[in-house]
C-alpha cells in the first residue's frame, strides 16, 4: 500500500509540474497574440495616416515578426534571472 501511495504522490507531482508548463507557454502566447494585436492595430493607423503611400506588405510582417522575437527574447532572459 505505501508503494501505491507514493506512486500516486509521484505521478501527481509530475502532473502538476507538466501542467503549470503548458500553462505557463499558453499564457505567454496570450500576452505575445494581445501584444500583436496592438500593434497590427497601431500598424493599420500608421498606414490610414500616409493617404499617398502604404506599408509594403513584407515591412509590415517583418515588423511583427521582430516584435514577436524581442517579446520571446526578453521573457527568457526574464525567466534566467528569475532561476
Amino acid at each position: 500500500m505505501a508503494v501505491e501511495f507514493i506512486g500516486i504522490g509521484f505521478f501527481s507531482f509530475l502532473m502538476g509540474s507538466i501542467n503549470n508548463f503548458i500553462m505557463q507557454e499558453s499564457k505567454l502566447q496570450d500576452i505575445i497574440d494581445e501584444k500583436i494585436e496592438d500593434l497590427d492595430i497601431w500598424l493599420r493607423r500608421l498606414d490610414k495616416s500616409r493617404t499617398n503611400k502604404h506599408l509594403p506588405r513584407g515591412l509590415y510582417e517583418n515588423i511583427k515578426s521582430y516584435v514577436e522575437a524581442s517579446f520571446l527574447l526578453n521573457y527568457n532572459l526574464i525567466q534566467q534571472n528569475n532561476s
